[in-house]
């Protein structure tokens, strides 16, 4: 099983080769502020928000083409209403995911530095810690706390998005995250609601969680 030391570790060897065998490589940080959702929630928006902090190395390519490499810790997760049949709308049952995110990404800038750019990448993410709450305390979330423990601990995520360069040292962001795989799922609860089958007591009705951002941040490059 991952853990954050083997991020570490493999951030640092991947960025010796990386340094070793590009023509320009530099290193900087980033912050960005992040909206999140769980498809478990019934897609009820990106409510729950998050931040993301962390260090980045590029290695130029070409004029237009960088390679990113990323560590980052980022929060995530879903806040979604108390119960959907009163129409109050308060949403008030949150679920607090952090995460250590290694994205890979390619940049392809749409002119010659500085400039607007287009980016696309894979991150693999590891679930540091799941936290659940009430707002204010009227509601239970023993369903979520019931499944935690299954949870998986790695995450597969596909990254989309563009920004613009302002200079070579400072650029501005928007990106997207879509889990690739699953935070829950078990396929036996879902089987058994297409067989028209309902959840005894003490048993989930959730067969699958998933998380989604959207995110706004900053990268400054020394």
């Amino acid at each position: 099983m991952l853990n954050s030391r083997s991020y570490l570790i493999f951030l640092a060897m991947t960025v010796t080769v990386i340094s070793l065998g590009a023509q320009r490589f530099s290193m900087g940080v980033g912050v960005a502020g992040i909206m999140s959702q769980i498809d478990g929630d019934d897609f009820e928006g990106y409510d729950k928000f998050g931040l993301r902090i962390g260090v980045r190395g590029e290695a130029y390519i070409s004029r237009r083409l960088d390679f990113a490499i990323e560590m980052n810790i980022e929060e995530k997760g879903s806040r979604f209403e108390d119960d959907p049949a009163i129409e109050s709308k308060h949403k008030g049952r949150v679920i607090a995911l952090s995460y250590a995110e290694m994205p890979l990404m390619l940049r392809y800038s749409l002119r010659r530095r500085p400039g607007p750019y287009i980016e696309g990448g894979v991150a693999i993410s590891y679930l540091l810690n799941s936290t659940f709450g009430v707002e204010p305390e009227r509601v239970s979330l023993e369903e979520f706390e019931m499944l935690s423990p299954n949870f998986s601990r790695s995450e597969w995520n596909i990254l989309l998005g563009g920004g613009f360069a302002i200079n070579q040292h400072l650029d501005f962001y928007f990106r997207t995250s879509i889990g690739f795989s699953h935070l829950y799922r078990d396929l036996e609860v879902r089987d058994a609601f297409e067989r028209g089958q309902t959840p005894g007591v003490g048993e989930s009705s959730i067969y699958q969680l998933r998380n989604y951002l959207i995110s706004l941040g900053a990268h400054y490059m020394l």
